[in-house]
């Protein structure tokens, strides 16, 4: 397999209209060709987003008008139904016609491709496949980062900082970060928290939270026990524990 994938390009003369036709190999099975009737000189496409359901269509400045024919040939007859939501997108069973213009630009933005939906033989859906339309090159895949760093706050329930981190996951994994311990304070969230790092370097979760509450302190008290007249019967000091109680008699 092949991370960028030729898309052959036929050029026939039909009456006085120049038909290009080129072809895209999703797996080395399923076979794209789009035609159309101007003039434009030979180019060269081919898959874009390192995923083989994502290919870029390159057409001169004359094509961008009128109507693009794309013929989806399926060898090994795993398509049995294709569906576009495009409204300006025709589906005949395997040939799809594309009113123009529909350029994508120079990017791969979000709502961009002519999106076609290809479902098998028990109508469920098996591939969804992304045309990008476009005057400009083949945008190049970027350099995604290798890693992530993610970073982790310590807070206590009253907004008291107790203390920052960070810890570095691989892009395509994930990792857990786990929660410090603060003397005098109890963790009231969860002890670990577990961070995926996709493809392009994009965490699950970032920053990571820990929260702590203070723990209650204990406290010194004196009881004095007085007659009416003033005399001092007894006294007593006793240390409770924050957040219990206790009966002086």
């Amino acid at each position: 397999m092949f991370g960028k994938r030729r898309i052959l390009i036929l050029a026939a003369a039909v009456m006085l209209a120049v038909t290009l036709a080129f072809s895209a190999y999703a797996d080395d099975s399923l076979q794209i060709t789009a035609s159309y009737g101007e003039e434009g000189a030979l180019v060269m496409a081919q898959s874009v987003n390192a995923s083989e359901a994502d290919y870029w269509i390159q057409l001169p400045d004359s094509a961008m008008y009128g109507t693009v024919t794309i013929s989806l040939t399926d060898l090994l007859g795993r398509y049995a139904l294709w569906t576009c939501e495009d409204e300006s997108v025709t589906v005949n069973g395997t040939e799809v016609q594309v009113t123009m213009p529909k350029n994508a630009g120079a990017d791969t933005s979000a709502g961009a491709s002519v999106v076609l939906y290809g479902y098998d033989l028990y109508g469920n859906l098996a591939v969804t496949l992304n045309l990008y339309i476009s005057t400009a090159p083949v945008p190049e895949t970027p350099a995604y980062p290798a890693s992530a760093t993610v970073s982790v706050q310590y807070v206590a329930t009253d907004g008291t900082v107790l203390g920052t981190d960070s810890q570095t996951i691989d892009s395509g994994t994930t990792g857990t970060v786990y929660a410090n311990t603060y003397e005098g304070y109890n963790l009231v969230s969860e002890i670990a928290v577990q961070v995926s790092v996709d493809m392009y370097g994009t965490p699950s979760v970032n920053p990571v939270t820990f929260t702590y509450e203070k723990q209650a302190q204990a406290a010194t008290v004196t009881a004095q026990y007085i007659a009416a007249d003033g005399t001092m019967l007894d006294s007593e000091t006793r240390t409770i524990e924050g957040g219990t109680s206790q009966t002086f008699a």
